[in-house]
């Protein structure tokens, strides 16, 4: 392949030409907002994270995500003062519950309802906001989003206003729908998973143990595990080992304060409640391009990586972050 193709087709496309939503349709919170009004938002228009703008201006301070408010909460339930759980006005513990876990997240769910959106701006410490201009080339977006970032703001030629915002999705969505990309990147895009990564040490995806908790584990602690490890989502095992779920970040979409005790439930659980407990697997001779048209088709952003003789035993994890990172350094 002529990787010199490859970037100037990536320098070529101007950010501006990556379609998602435009300005008037972005949907904001306000600074005085409370965390649970901002997942409300988030949950309502199905999105994964708000821009916080100033009540009644339009400077934005910051964004708020998934990974943020997970984070926000952690630091609520290790902060949480419990009261006596043998309090004759306390309420029981759902069976399945844990009963530590659910106490205090019954005290935090006070504070989740109340404290303004301000307080989560950035609680993961992950996904930065960053604004980036419209008239810049792809493959300035590419380097961004393969330090990891999620999503950006694309600000105007006078840099006055947010035009839209742009995601890791979108770029996915645009070199599947433009037929011209993808055919000077067909020979990069038949390439297997294993092909890709013995190119390069760097692209080492799927060949490293993946994270991963049991359906018996309960809820708060996976996100813990991950927040800890600063992952969006751990695979989700059965007694036998199988890869049976995925558990991640987008996952606290739904919840509300007087929800917020189901993630003292264990994982089976909360899914039962909360979730379809869908799997999207590859292997690793899977394309390039069968793994982004997944992605796409299914509006997720990781695919797990399992065995060929056995499709329910996990080898790792394909994320987003690593597709862009594959473009960007075989446009180089």
């Amino acid at each position: 392949m002529n990787f010199a193709d490859l970037k100037n087709v990536f320098s070529s496309i101007l950010i501006d030409q990556i379609n998602h939503v435009k300005h008037h349709d972005i949907v904001y919170c306000d600074t005085d907002s409370t965390v649970e009004e901002a997942l409300n938002i988030i949950t309502e228009n199905n999105i994964l994270c708000v821009p916080v703008q100033l009540k009644n201006k339009k400077d934005i301070v910051g964004m708020v995500d998934v990974n943020d408010i997970v984070s926000y909460i952690l630091s609520l339930v290790n902060n949480a003062v419990v009261k006596n759980s043998n309090s004759p006005n306390s309420s029981p513990t759902p069976a399945q519950a844990n009963p530590s876990y659910y106490e205090k997240l019954k005290a935090a769910s006070t504070k989740f309802s109340l404290q303004t959106v301000s307080k989560a701006i950035d609680a993961s410490n992950r996904d930065h906001h960053c604004t980036v201009f419209g008239g810049a080339p792809l493959i300035q977006l590419l380097e961004i989003f393969g330090r990891g970032l999620h999503r950006v703001s694309v600000y105007d030629e006078d840099e006055t206003k947010i035009t839209k915002l742009v995601s890791q999705s979108d770029v996915i969505r645009y070199i599947i729908e433009n037929q011209n990309t993808k055919e000077i990147m067909k020979p990069l895009l038949s390439k297997t998973l294993d092909e890709v990564a013995m190119n390069d040490p760097e692209l080492n995806f799927g060949r490293e143990s993946p994270l991963t908790v049991l359906e018996s584990d309960i809820a708060i602690e996976a996100y813990t595990r991950a927040n800890n490890s600063r992952i969006s989502a751990v695979g989700v095992l059965d007694h036998n080992g199988d890869l049976i779920g995925n558990f991640s970040a987008s996952d606290i979409k739904g919840l509300n304060s007087k929800s917020l005790t189901d993630l003292s439930l264990p994982i089976k659980d909360f899914f039962e409640k909360h979730k379809s407990n869908n799997i999207i697997t590859v292997t690793v001779n899977s394309t390039l391009l069968e793994v982004i048209e997944k992605c796409n088709t299914n509006m997720i952003h990781r695919v797990w990586v399992v065995e060929k003789e056995n499709l329910l035993k996990p080898l790792g994890v394909i994320t987003l972050t690593d597709i862009m990172n594959i473009f960007s350094f075989y446009s180089r």
